[in-house]
């Protein structure tokens, strides 16, 4: 694994976290569409991890 792989695991980490957040704000405010869309940011980020690993 390169330095820049290692860089941009963390940026992709980064953007899971704000992806939570933006599904657990959704959860709250009961908008489908919201948590919809954190989901299939989620499953984006981690796909794009995994493909790193």
């Amino acid at each position: 694994m390169e330095k820049e792989d290692i860089t941009l695991i963390a940026q992709l980490l980064t953007g899971i976290k704000d992806a939570i957040e933006r599904l657990e704000e959704g959860v709250k405010k009961k908008d489908a569409e919201k948590v919809t869309s954190a989901k299939k940011e989620i499953l984006y980020f981690q796909s794009q991890i995994d493909s790193l690993l």
